[in-house]
């Protein structure tokens, strides 16, 4: 079988990611970092960089060690430290552009979050339609709110907080919860076809917009 090697984490898809997460909860960078940077000199160590983060976006968005390497790699400065407040800009982006009345025609970054679904063998992906359609139908008829229940389990108190994903354990009792039965072979096929991050979570806000 061929070896199945982890993808590279981009730290431009990181700070995409961020972004959302600090749109939606409403959290500003800057808050958790800058206590750290007490010469303002817009730097501060990578431990520093790695607890603002942590303080910051760990009840919101649980960052992996491979993304928070891939932002310090990315702003790394002379002196083995981190540029925390161009990190924090860039982020900011999703609220507004810093500097825009001296630069009148800059564009701000747009946040975009490449998603793949996995492909899947031709027999399996046979069955994921199937599934897909009897749910498209059965949501029609039932006029069934789908996404509500989800989108309760990715903000709840105890979830991993994963920004538009849910567990399989969740994504099962989403589906349970608005009457839609499916067995464990097709609950299995949609998670793996679902997978958007490739890391076992289930991405439900693809799934859902798939049954519209």
């Amino acid at each position: 079988l061929p070896s199945s090697k982890p993808q590279a984490v981009s730290a431009e898809q990181v700070v995409a990611e961020l972004q959302v997460a600090a749109k939606r909860y409403g959290i500003r960078v800057e808050e958790f970092l800058q206590d750290f940077d007490r010469h303002r000199a817009r730097k501060i160590s990578p431990e520093h960089f790695r607890m603002g983060l942590l303080a910051g976006f760990d009840k919101r968005y649980a960052l992996a060690e491979a993304q928070v390497s891939a932002l310090v790699s990315a702003y790394e400065a002379e002196g083995n430290l981190v540029r925390w407040k161009d990190f924090s800009d860039d982020v900011n982006e999703i609220f507004t552009s810093k500097g825009l009345e001296a630069r009148p025609l800059h564009v701000p970054k747009t946040v975009t979050i490449t998603r793949s679904l996995v492909e899947l063998p031709p027999a399996e992906m046979a069955v994921v339609d199937t599934v897909m359609e009897r749910f498209a139908n059965l949501i029609k008829q039932r006029s069934l709110e789908l996404k509500p229940p989800m989108l309760d389990f990715e903000r709840g108190q105890h979830s991993a907080r994963m920004i538009d994903h849910i567990t399989p354990s969740q994504f099962r009792q989403s589906l349970a919860i608005v009457g839609l039965d499916t067995t464990n072979a097709e609950i299995e096929l949609l998670c793996k076809r679902f997978d958007t991050n490739r890391d076992g979570s289930v991405d439900y806000v693809l799934f859902t917009s798939a049954l519209d």
